[in-house]
């Protein structure tokens, strides 16, 4: 579960300039829910995600995840074994082949196992629909197949969160559609905690619930009819 209490974010432009990028922020997600942020360019969701990425660590208030407090963890081994991110940008290493890619999260985690998380990888890879692909390189790859790659990976080590960064930002429609299908099917069959945070609203008809920023606050947290 997800609780956040009162949470907000200012960038400090200059001496004279702040930028309140978040702005008293009240939340709370359950284990399993999938969710939208939604929200123009400067609303606060990229700001919102990378915070419960353990990537900004630099705000106010309470983030809880499994009822203990973010401040309270590791952020490395947060990010590596509690949180999977999809950013983008994908991310992916140019020159390590799909598979090698996928498996990478569990090749940092564990570096002394050596030869294990294969199987795994070999599976996500197959749920994501690329195995056709599993030794080419991300040259060697479309846009859609990117995102499924860049899918596989954030679940190697079976994180509880999974937070999407503008899925279907860089994708055609009927891609897009595709990698969203992914996202909510594995949404299901693993159990994660999704977070999309992105200005499609196709997004709005997968999740059980939808949260619009403006300006650094929520200004609607709906649940799906």
């Amino acid at each position: 579960m997800i609780q956040i209490t009162d949470l907000s974010k200012t960038y400090q432009k200059s001496k004279e300039v702040t930028i309140p990028a978040l702005q008293g922020i009240f939340l709370s997600i359950e284990q399993g829910e999938s969710v939208a942020m939604l929200g123009t360019s400067g609303s606060g969701k990229t700001t919102l995600l990378h915070i419960l990425g353990g990537l900004d660590n630099s705000y106010e208030g309470e983030v809880t995840i499994n009822d203990t407090s973010l401040s309270e963890y590791n952020l490395t081994q947060y990010r590596r074994f509690q949180v999977g991110i999809i950013f983008q940008q994908f991310h992916l290493l140019p020159m390590f082949t799909v598979f090698q890619n996928v498996r990478m999260p569990y090749t940092l985690s564990h570096p002394f196992q050596i030869g294990g998380g294969k199987e795994k990888a070999r599976n996500l890879i197959e749920q994501v629909g690329l195995s056709d692909r599993m030794n080419h390189t991300p040259d060697e790859l479309s846009g859609g197949q990117l995102q499924r790659v860049a899918i596989a990976r954030a679940l190697m080590n079976d994180p509880s969160i999974l937070l999407a960064d503008e899925p279907t930002g860089n994708l055609d429609t009927k891609t897009g559609q595709d990698v969203l299908d992914v996202l909510f099917r594995l949404n299901k069959e693993h159990g994660v905690t999704l977070i999309i945070v992105s200005h499609d609203k196709r997004v709005t008809e997968f999740v059980e619930r939808t949260v619009r920023l403006q300006d650094g606050a929520i200004i609607t947290d709906e649940q799906s009819v």
